[in-house]
């Protein structure tokens, strides 16, 4: 059985026997499905490890402590907990400081605001895939576009690349002779069609049923599609910062919160895993271990880290690390908790045992 569990695994996970890799819905063979707002189909002391990264804030309050609680059950005694959430502190630090900027009179304030106030609200408040958030990715330039990778990271940067990939696309396709359209339209197109068509029937049923949904619900139709989409697992159901989420773990069972680093875990060499950190080679530099492109990006040959939170936590019966990154900063500094909980203590000599 695998020693490591990594839930939510979304597409960062490790391909070894040793992992185990779990989501809410599977796109890649290997990973299994499961529904983390329910019991994990696993016995007691099962895992050495359990790993999950931009999840927690995906759940409710009441799924959340539900959640830690499975995952303290089936680690083993003295087993690690390594969770990463985005930080409510430090975007709202942030929010805070761009204010005074505005107040101060600093040219680019205002253009930060429009990024802070997506970044503190959007994907809280979306109705939409993407929400507003995406929107604002997709304009041909970007206002503060250097402080917004300095917020996001790879992850944004791809995001803005893919937008403007799309807008270099031609609208309507240019054939180089006749003969090249005659070929695409009698040949390719329905090549493509008979190609995709199995697929398209599994789908008829599913298509004949929202359109049923649609006549019956007229304009409540469009309600139905936002509570689907809300339900779906994209926004924010809760934000934590180092103090709300160390007391859901004291809460849970929890102890000895101690903030650590991207880097490090209980875990003996943990980078080598690369799901928080991963080798960067560069011309004319010396191999470094950095925080994860998806998290952070480099401006000036500095490191940059995203607003993320890091705890981390052993157990007696469980451990829990959480890692989460607070800013983005042009040092690799990052915050994250280490919490132990109490060891089963030992029956006293002469004493009967539990």
């Amino acid at each position: 059985m695998a020693l490591y569990l990594n839930l939510g695994c979304g597409n960062r996970y490790v391909r070894s026997e040793d992992w185990l890799n779990a989501d809410f819905a599977v796109h890649t063979p290997g990973i299994v499905a499961i529904d983390l707002r329910e019991k994990l189909p696993f016995p007691d002391n099962s895992f050495a490890l359990i790993y999950h990264s931009h999840v927690l804030e995906h759940l409710t309050c009441a799924d959340a402590e539900k959640f830690l609680c499975e995952c303290q059950r089936v680690l083993k005694p003295g087993g690690i907990l390594r969770i990463v959430v985005p930080d409510l502190e430090n975007i709202i630090r942030e929010y805070i400081h761009i204010l005074d900027e505005i107040r101060s009179g600093r040219n680019d304030a205002e253009a930060k605001y429009d990024w802070i106030m997506l970044e503190l609200y959007d994907q809280v408040a979306r109705q939409t895939p993407g929400g507003m958030m995406l929107q604002y990715l997709q304009q041909p330039e970007i206002p503060v576009y250097d402080y917004v990778l300095e917020r996001g990271g790879k992850e944004i940067q791809e995001i803005i690349q893919r937008a403007q990939s799309s807008q270099d696309v031609p609208q309507t396709k240019k054939f180089n002779s006749q003969w090249h359209r005659l070929r695409y339209y009698f040949f390719w197109k329905p090549k493509q069609f008979l190609r995709h068509l199995p697929a398209n029937l599994k789908q008829l049923p599913l298509i004949l049923r929202e359109k049923l949904t649609l006549f019956v619900l007229g304009k409540e139709y469009e309600l139905l599609k936002i509570m689907r989409f809300r339900n779906s697992g994209e926004i924010h159901q809760w934000m934590y910062d180092a103090y709300s989420l160390g007391q859901l773990l004291n809460q849970v069972g929890f102890s000895e919160i101690k903030v650590q680093s991207p880097h490090r875990s209980y875990l003996t060499d943990w980078c080598r895993f690369k799901l928080d950190t991963e080798l960067r080679y560069r011309t004319g530099w010396q191999c470094l271990q950095t925080p994860l492109p998806v998290y952070g990006s480099e401006k000036n040959g500095h490191e940059l880290i995203g607003q993320c939170l890091w705890l981390s936590v052993i157990s007696g019966g469980s451990g829990a690390e959480i890692s989460c990154w607070f800013e983005w900063v042009k040092f690799p500094i990052a915050m994250s908790f280490d919490l132990r909980t109490k060891m089963p203590e030992k029956p006293k000599s002469g004493a009967a045992p539990r």
